[in-house]
């Protein structure tokens, strides 16, 4: 899927054109939902993948790019309140160790 298909679902779901997406069509296989007042919903472990299986990252390089440069400009995105959302389902990753 890439973003404008991305965009296609979401005005046939929401009619809705305002909803903000990731800027790539790497980050559109990472689109999970959107959420009743139209945000746009990623998962971060799906967002890891796309990154890989795309630009031929490692998982390391990907969650770098994530993590400093996507999840730090999402405050930037909004508009209207409309920035996406990306929720980390995997807990366990970070607090292995800890007790």
């Amino acid at each position: 899927m890439n973003n404008e298909q991305l965009r296609d679902i979401i005005r046939e779901v929401a009619s809705d054109d305002d909803a903000i997406l990731l800027e790539g069509d790497e980050f559109s296989d990472g689109a999970i939902g959107l959420t009743n007042d139209n945000h746009v919903v990623y998962d971060y472990e799906k967002l890891i993948e796309s990154l890989v299986k795309h630009n031929g990252w490692t998982e390391e390089e990907a969650i770098d790019w994530v993590d400093y440069n996507t999840l730090r400009s999402i405050p930037y995105m909004a508009r209207d309140g409309k920035e996406p959302i990306i929720l980390m389902t995997r807990f366990s990753d970070y607090s292995e160790g800890e007790e």
